[in-house]
This record gives C-alpha cells, structure tokens and sequence, in this order.
C-alpha cells in the first residue's frame, strides 16, 4: 500500500484528514524518530480497510496491533525490539528481562576473576595493607612502595594487554593509570577511605567475596565513574546508557572475534544522536570521533580492564572477543 499523505483521508473511516486524526498515534522523538514514523505508517496502514463498531473495537485494535509492533525486532536498532531497546536503556538491572546476574556464580566464577584486571589490582592493594600501613604522600596520592608491589603483582596484566597503561616502570601513582583509576573506584564503592594521612581499606573491603567484589565494582564504575575522565572527548554520557545494550550485543556473538572498528560504529550507527555531541575535524567525521570514544571508554577502559573481553591487532586492525567469564556471571535469555 502507498505511504498515507498528511492530507489524505484517515483509512480509520473517522472522515477527518489523515494529519488531523491518527497521524500523532505515536509522538516522534529522538531518538528513534525515523523508527517511530514508520511504526506509524505501518500502524495506519493496518487500519485501512477496517470497519469498527465503535471507538472501543477501534481501540482494541490499535493496542493489540501497537504491541505487535513494539515486539517486533527492528535492524535500526540493532536486532532488538522497541521494548527490548527500552528496556535495556532505560530499565533498572533489576528489571532486565533479556539477562540477569547469576545469583550462584560465586563458586565458578571466583576461579576465573583475576583476570580482571581491576580485581588483580585489588588483591595486590589488599595483599599490601594487610602487611603495612599504606600513608599517603605529601600530596595525597598513594606511595611508591605500594605503587612497585601492585606492579609486581599485575605485570602480566600489562604485558598481556598493549591498551593498558604504556609506561613500563612506575614511580608514582600518576604513572599508573590503573591503578589511579582503580584506587578511585575503590573509594567510590566504598572500599576505601582516607583518614588521618593514611590509606584504610574499610571493614567491608576486608569481607567481601571476589564474586561480589566483582559486582561492586562493575556497577560503581558504570553508575558512578565519570567515564571521560582525561580521556579529551565530549561527555556524551548516553554512552553509559549503553552499558546492558552493549553487554548483549558481546554476548550474541558468541564468543566469535569482530572487529573494533566495526562493533563501535554498529553502536553510533543504531544511536545516531550521540554523534552529535562530536564535530567534524580535518582528519575525523563526527560519526568517526563519536565511535573512537565509545571504543576508548566502553571497550579498552571498561571491559578489557573488568576481563570481559580480550583485543588483540593494532589500530584499525584492531579485533576482539568475549572471555569465558561474561557467561559465568550473567545468564542471557
């Protein structure tokens, strides 16, 4: 059937113009505007051709046909339906529908968590404050002597992933970007404290199991971590909206490598807005710039560094791949 003109006549057989009637059933906005104009067209041209009895049946209709619609998986919104896509963007973890976390995953897991790199760095910081007092220096910052142990206990961490820090020999905290990174997400979850000019892993630091521990910090660093902290791109924080969008999006692929390049423009292309918080440059599209920073944060700041996936290749060439620790603590429906 041809596309309803804004003049035409309502095919409700309401007699009004179509503008005037069934045009605004949905209320087009960004994002998915151009998704929403077409559930309309689809949802008008449904009612052509129907005779109802009353407003009611016309109704009852309209809401059996619209849910149909928002169940109805969508390629411009990356194989997931409007309610799915909902959900995970805006619903709470708790309300997931299409993955939740293992409430028994602690015993399989547990095995498998130091390679996270956050959780190695957790066991040296903690490995280290049970054998000595951890005083901060003049300026604040965290001393040499833990610095050089946290090292010694997660160089294989740095050796195996080139995106972590590129300084090889740390003197100081701020050569360490994980480390300062992690003693920040320490101290928001609640770890961690200072008092008095010293360093204090707090009484639930000193309890908590990997498993948890783990949890803990996968949702401070997503709901509390700024994630363009010194990174130089626009705050575009809908990136963190992604956050349960993306993790199914790495687990549907089954474990299978895919390129960087191309699993970040995926995600700019579904979400097109983002890209508006970027600008064109000499050497980069906005589209371009808007899917290097959802690399930088998602990708090589958050997942490689929680363990979620592995990245290896250079530049554009860059590939990854989910680690067997995604499906130990999450079931995916």
């Amino acid at each position: 059937m041809s596309k309803i003109g804004r003049n035409d006549p309502c095919p409700c057989g309401s007699g009004k113009k179509y503008k005037k009637c069934c045009a605004d059933i949905f209320s087009p906005a960004q994002p998915g505007e151009n998704l929403a104009r077409e559930a309309n067209q689809k949802l008008v041209q449904a009612m052509a051709g129907q005779q109802f009895q009353s407003e009611q049946d016309m109704q009852v209709f309209l809401d059996h046909k619209v849910r149909q619609l928002n169940e109805a998986p969508q390629v411009e919104l990356g194989g997931f339906s409007p309610t799915q896509m909902h959900t995970l963007l805006y619903a709470p973890t708790a309300e997931q529908t299409l993955f939740k976390w293992r409430s028994h995953a602690g015993e399989s897991a547990n095995g498998s968590l130091e390679s996270a790199a956050i959780i190695a760095i957790f066991h040296a910081f903690k490995s280290f404050a049970l054998k000595s007092k951890i005083k901060a220096t003049a300026a604040g910052y965290l001393p040499t002597a833990l610095v050089r142990h946290v090292q010694t206990q997660v160089q294989d961490h740095i050796d195996r992933n080139s995106f972590l820090s590129l300084v090889r020999t740390f003197k100081k905290e701020d050569d360490f970007r994980e480390l300062h990174k992690a003693k920040i997400i320490f101290e928001l979850a609640g770890l961690l404290r200072q008092q008095k000019g010293y360093f204090l892993l707090t009484k639930k630091a000193l309890q908590i199991s990997d498993y948890d521990l783990f949890q803990l910090l996968f949702t401070t660093y997503f709901e509390k971590f700024n994630w363009g902290y010194e990174d130089g791109y626009p705050e575009a924080s809908f990136f963190q909206q992604t956050i349960w969008y993306s993790l199914v999006k790495l687990q549907r692929l089954d474990g299978n490598q895919v390129s960087c390049v191309k699993f970040s423009e995926e995600l700019i292309s579904t979400f097109a807005e983002v890209a508006e918080e970027f600008e064109d440059s000499t050497y980069s599209t906005r589209q371009s710039s808007a899917a290097a920073a959802y690399h930088t944060r998602m990708l090589e700041r958050f997942w490689l560094f929680f363990g979620l996936i592995e990245i290896r290749g250079k530049y554009n060439k860059r590939m990854m791949q989910s680690t067997p620790l995604l499906k130990k603590l999450w079931d995916f429906s």
